[in-house]
C-alpha cells in the first residue's frame, strides 16, 4: 500500500516520478513521443515507464517509473541535449526544509551540526546563527537555522528533541505539531496544559 502524506500526496508514485526541465528552441513544443524516445533511446525498457504527462508549464515535462532507482539513475545521469531542445531532469520528492534546532551552546562548531544533520535527515545546504538585537546589541541566541534539501515525508523522521555532542536540542520543523516539554505529547505546548494533581492516589485536573 502507497505511503500518504496530507491525505492527498501518495509519496510512492512521487519518489518514481522525473521532473523534466524543457530548455531550446522547442522548449514549449516537444511532445510525449519525445519524452519516450529519449528515455527509451537511453536504454529504458519502454515497460519500465508508467506515465508521461505535463501540468500547466508547457516546458515542463513528468515521467512515473517503476522504481526510485530508475529515477535516481536517470537525474544522475544529467542533461540530455537533442538538436533543438534539452532535456533536465530532477526528483520530485526533493523539496527545501529550513528548520530551528535550540538549546545549543555556541562553542558546539556549525560543521559539526552540519555534519549530524546530513547523515541522517538530508542534504545540508547551510547554517546560520539566528541573532537578535537586545539593547542595540546584537547577540546570538543559541538557535541554528537549517536549510536542507529532503525527500517529501522525510520531515516526519526529524525527531523533537535530539541528543547532539552531549547536549539536548529541540528540533522545530515548520507546521509540525508542537510538543509539550512536561509530558512529552504532541499538539500541545506545556503553558496551555492542563496541570494534573493527585491526592491520595485520585488525579483531578
Amino acid at each position: 500500500m502507497s505511503v500518504m502524506v496530507d491525505k492527498h500526496i501518495d509519496i510512492d508514485v512521487l519518489r518514481r516520478t522525473v521532473r523534466f526541465h524543457v530548455s531550446g528552441a522547442r522548449r514549449n513544443s516537444i511532445t510525449r513521443f519525445e519524452v519516450v524516445k529519449v528515455l527509451t533511446d537511453g536504454g529504458l525498457p519502454g515497460s519500465e515507464i508508467q506515465a508521461v504527462f505535463r501540468c500547466e508549464a508547457p516546458n515542463t515535462w513528468f515521467t512515473t517509473v517503476t522504481s526510485q532507482d530508475i529515477v535516481d539513475r536517470i537525474v544522475s545521469e544529467g542533461v540530455v541535449d537533442k538538436e533543438h531542445f534539452s532535456l533536465h531532469p530532477e526528483c520530485c520528492d526533493r523539496r527545501r526544509l529550513t528548520n530551528r534546532v535550540q538549546w545549543l551552546p555556541s562553542w558546539i562548531a556549525d560543521e559539526a551540526i552540519a555534519a549530524h544533520f546530513h547523515a541522517f535527515y538530508g542534504k545540508l545546504i547551510n547554517v546560520e546563527r539566528e541573532t537578535s538585537s537586545v539593547g542595540g546589541v546584537n547577540l546570538e541566541t543559541g538557535t541554528r537555522v537549517l536549510t536542507k534539501i529532503i525527500r517529501e515525508g522525510d520531515q516526519d523522521t526529524i525527531p523533537h528533541r535530539a541528543r547532539l555532542f552531549g547536549k539536548s536540542a529541540l528540533i522545530m520543523v515548520p507546521g509540525r505539531p508542537p510538543i509539550c516539554l512536561r509530558c512529552q505529547q504532541i499538539n500541545h505546548v506545556r503553558g496551555n496544559r492542563k496541570k494534573t494533581y493527585s491526592y491520595g492516589g485520585i488525579s483531578t485536573t
